[in-house]
């Protein structure tokens, strides 16, 4: 497992800098953590608010997000998508 997570630290520091889709879940989280440990400022998360997300995972995200340094940026803009209510 070690060997995996070195070799994910090296990805990373090969790009430079990330940005993360960030959900607030146990993937997400543990990808942005360790993108921030590589790549400190050079690593941003980005959320999304949306109808057909519940209003306690935005306020997760935000809660993560004043309790660390990272940098967050949110959208506030649904895409539409045909037939989607």
């Amino acid at each position: 497992m070690e060997n995996k997570l070195e070799h994910l630290k090296e990805y990373l520091k090969g790009l430079g800098s990330v940005a993360v889709a960030f959900s607030s879940g146990v993937d997400s989280t543990f990808l942005l953590k360790v993108a921030h440990d590589v790549l400190g400022d050079k690593a941003i998360a980005i959320t999304a608010q949306s109808c057909s997300f519940p209003k306690r995972e935005l306020n997760e995200r935000f809660l993560l997000y004043q309790r660390s340094n990272l940098t967050l940026r949110f959208s506030y803009e649904e895409i539409p998508i045909f037939y989607y209510t």
